[in-house]
């Protein structure tokens, strides 16, 4: 079978050399694994119920499909439970929470492409999907194939795809492929390769789901299986001529007994020893082997029950056989299941000898009773026989005092049976101590469950304490940003005066503020006094002492912590009046799904830290009635129904799909419609429209704030400021170099090109830089006074060339004469606004 799959496709690999490199053209090759044939990585977060206590119910990533680990009969509980799909009975789905790669059954074929000048992730692709799933529950699956060959046939200088497909995989792209419009297929794809595709059906995967596949080879439940005919009809026998006397009353020769019976528990004892001291043998093995044993001593204790022995004896080899054991820890285990084998048997042997000489002694004391009663008969019938009858008489004492001998042999036996009594006592005590060992280990396994419950309680305050940092590192990043812009400002008046500069990372660093907060040798130095100024500054705003604020600040500088959206939702949330000061610490712990212990100093920090950012949140609201104010004219606000529709989009969010909120600036919307979200022109289906008292609604004009419900699009891929247009007007522009004209409202230093201050335009932030100043302007009369003036200040009115500080960064944005709404913008420096300005034209 192996054969013939490699032949095909060493086949496979010669018709597709075929097609790729014809005309001499590498066509770019997009592989589909076949079903089974992509790997499964999971992240579990559980918070139901799992099969067994070891199963985990937290993790990272890890390779769920096809990890052979996963597989061994003390765990496929768990990858079972693992691997199942959730069904959710009102969208009638099965619930998604994993993620998928292609499998390295195809390196063989790639390794060749590779080396004929194909490169992996160009032009050699793989596009895996959940084989768990139905086409009809791979939306996003085709969506995202689609996706993936226009950006390979982009990559590729606009060449067209390959697909080349195995098993399953060839149905997965021709129903994708009968969903395309012709044109599409005529200009993106080339030609498709099949290989073992199954066109005509697969009935082998039929016979799977109907009832399994042994994958045709031949299994026997070894364990289970019945002793031969043969054994079974010699000891049949035995079983129907078993007499009602019990064994253990007439079992004569108790030291014989007692001698084997020790032989037999020394080489149980044996073995046992011998199976703890095999290395890597499982404990269900292990387990296994001492009820077998258990039932051995039982048969031979209690039952004497020849097939019962035999039964056991039997399963205790083929267990041995099934050991992953080498051949001397095999044939040591075998030779000690003879001997017990062996023993046993001497012992079950005469076991029936006494059988039959108790047979013996029976029949003939019911032959004397028999005479007895005829003797009986006769003299009642005929006293003349007398003399014969006491001659009866006289033999029936003599025969009675055999009777009375063989009744003083049964006492015998009798007291033997009572010491037999005794030495189960001793055995009872014997199990009474191994039940007290079990109770020790039993402790020993609490004491253990003990530690790790102290060790997840040690896990989850170091998880809380990590969120908190993160948390207080996303509240002090406008400290932090303030104590850049120190540093790039004074930077800045050093380069023109051609003094030395200062590194920003260099000066701020936890050494620093260790020095700032008990005040050493910082009197002179002037980054280090730069910094304690912010600080200070910052720290009165925030209503926090100078210690408590550089003492978080050393915390959260010992490494880089990431930050948490969430942190703004709940901002946002608390200005919308959805959430509470005394929500805080209950919002943290949905959004990160960690129990959060905080101390009460750290809460009160926390607290003041978010009442600041709430505050400097709300000191924003008025920016737009500053530029309001500031132009005066009606038409900045002016909204045009019949204008092409535009949205700003302020927030987004996941709610059974991705959900966007803002206000539409221009034009207008209806349930259905095709938008783009610019600047990353991802096409988007409008599925819902909501007023923001939750009223649904089938359209919505412009000046109306509303939340949207988007079809084809993830959350993480929109962000503030992105503009939503329709699909079928004119796209908003965007840029990243623009002039502009600015009239400085308040500002107490002069600005020079190369000043960076923070640019606030519709929902957009970003940092920009003044390029070049090309002339001033009259205050009134708006015309030019001076051409490329060399610094602008206070109440000038100028126009000015600006550029995001960010490499590669573009955002949305309009000229005011064609969107007031916008194109126009402020711009901030440490939390004020110091000028407003209009975009005259985007350059780049």
């Amino acid at each position: 079978m192996y054969i013939c799959h490699w032949y095909l496709f060493l086949l496979s690999f010669i018709c597709i050399y075929a097609n790729i490199n014809s005309d001499n053209i590498h066509y770019p090759a997009i592989f589909i694994p076949g079903n089974g044939g992509s790997q499964i990585w999971a992240r579990l977060n559980r918070t139901t119920p799992t099969p067994h206590f070891f199963c985990a119910r937290h993790s990272d990533w890890f390779e769920l499909w096809f990890n052979v680990r996963l597989l061994l009969p003390e765990v496929i509980d768990c990858f079972i439970d693992n691997m199942r799909l959730t069904y959710n009975s009102t969208t009638k789905k099965n619930i998604k929470f994993r993620s998928y790669s292609y499998s390295s059954y195809f390196a063989p074929m790639i390794r060749s492409l590779v080396t004929l000048g194909y490169t992996r992730g160009i032009n050699l692709r793989g596009a895996p999907y959940d084989f768990r799933r139905g086409l009809d529950e791979q939306d996003d699956y085709l969506n995202n194939l689609t996706q993936l060959v226009i950006d390979t046939y982009e990559k590729n200088n606009q060449t067209k795809i390959i697909f080349i497909t195995h098993s399953m995989g060839g149905p997965f792209a021709l129903y994708w492929l009968h969903q395309q419009t012709n044109s599409f297929k005529e200009k993106y794809i080339h030609s498709m390769i099949n290989i073992a595709a199954p066109w005509g059906g697969a009935i082998k995967a039929l016979r799977l789901m109907a009832s399994g596949d042994n994958i045709d080879k031949q299994y026997d439940d070894v364990l289970n299986r019945s002793n031969s005919s043969s054994f079974n009809e010699s000891n049949n026998n035995t079983k129907e001529n078993k007499n009602e006397i019990d064994r253990k009353e007439i079992f004569e020769h108790q030291n014989f007994r007692q001698e084997k019976i020790n032989k037999i528990n020394q080489l149980i004892e044996n073995l046992i020893e011998n199976c703890k001291d095999i290395p890597g043998l499982p404990y269900g093995c292990f387990i296994h082997m001492k009820s077998v044993i258990e039932n051995i001593n039982t048969a031979t204790y209690e039952k004497y029950d020849v097939n019962d022995i035999h039964q056991s004896l039997l399963e205790a080899k083929k267990l041995i056989d099934l050991m992953n054991l080498n051949d001397t820890e095999k044939n040591k285990l075998q030779e000690i299941i003879f001997h017990i084998e062996e023993v046993v048997h001497e012992l079950l042997d005469h076991l029936n000898k006494i059988e039959l000489q108790l047979n013996d002694i029976i029949k003939e004391k019911e032959k004397i009773q028999y005479q007895y009663s005829n003797i009986c008969s006769e003299n009642d019938q005929n006293k003349k026989q007398n003399q014969e009858l006491h001659n009866a008489i006289n033999d029936l004492h003599g025969k009675n005092k055999i009777i009375n001998d063989i009744v003083k042999d049964l006492h015998d036996r009798k007291q033997n049976l009572v010491s037999g009594f005794k030495d189960l006592q001793c055995g009872s005590k014997n199990l009474v101590s191994s039940f007290k060992h079990l109770n020790d280990e039993k402790k020993k396994l609490y004491d253990k469950i003990n530690k790790l419950k102290s060790n997840i309680g040690e896990l989850q305050k170091k998880s809380s304490n990590r969120v908190l940092k993160e948390v207080f590192a996303h509240l002090l990043t406008p400290c932090i940003e303030r104590i850049k812009d120190g540093f790039d400002q004074m930077n800045e008046e050093k380069k023109r005066t051609f003094q030395q500069c200062y590194e920003f990372q260099k000066y701020y660093n936890a050494r620093v503020l260790e020095k700032i907060k008990y005040k050493n040798e910082i009197n002179d130095d002037e980054p280090l006094t730069l910094i304690r100024e912010i600080i200070e500054k910052f720290s009165n705003e925030a209503n926090l002492s100078t210690d408590e604020l550089i003492e978080v600040l050393i915390d959260i500088n010992k490494r880089n912590y990431k930050t948490y959206d969430f942190t703004e939702d709940y901002i946002n949330d608390f200005i919308d009046g959805e959430c509470t000061e005394n929500d805080l610490i209950q919002y943290i712990e949905d959004k990160s799904d960690v129990a959060i212990m905080i101390t009460d100093n750290e809460k009160d920090i926390l607290t003041k830290l978010i009442r600041f950012s709430i505050a400097h949140r709300q000191e924003l609201i008025p920016i737009q009635s500053t530029v309001t104010n500031y132009f005066g004219d009606s038409k900045v606000f002016d909204h045009y129904i019949d204008s092409p529709f535009r949205m700003s989009i302020v927030k987004r969010y996941k709610n059974m799909g991705t959900i966007v909120m803002g206000k539409i600036e221009s034009g207008s919307c209806r349930i259905g419609d095709q938008c783009l979200i610019m600047p990353i022109r991802k096409l988007v289906k409008i599925i819902n429209i909501y007023y923001d008292n939750d009223i649904e609604t089938d359209s919505c004009i412009c000046g109306e704030n509303i939340r949207l419900k988007l079809k084809n699009v993830e959350e993480q891929e929109i962000s503030s400021g992105f503009i939503l247009c329709h699909a079928h007007q004119d796209p908003c522009s965007f840029g990243r170099v623009f002039e502009a004209q600015i009239t400085i409202l308040e500002h107490t230093s002069i600005i020079y090109p190369g000043y960076s201050t923070v640019l606030h335009i519709h929902a957009a932030v970003a940092k920009v830089q003044f390029k070049k100043l090309i002339r001033l302007l009259d205050n009134e009369t708006n015309k030019t006074t001076q051409e490329n003036p060399t610094f602008i200040t206070q109440n000038h009115v100028a126009i000015a060339i600006f550029e995001l500080s960010q490499a590669g960064q573009v955002i949305c944005m309009e000229p005011f004469n064609r969107f007031p709404q916008l194109g126009q913008f402020t711009l901030r420096d440490n939390g004020r606004t110091f000028a407003v300005g209009n975009v005259l034209k985007i350059i780049n």
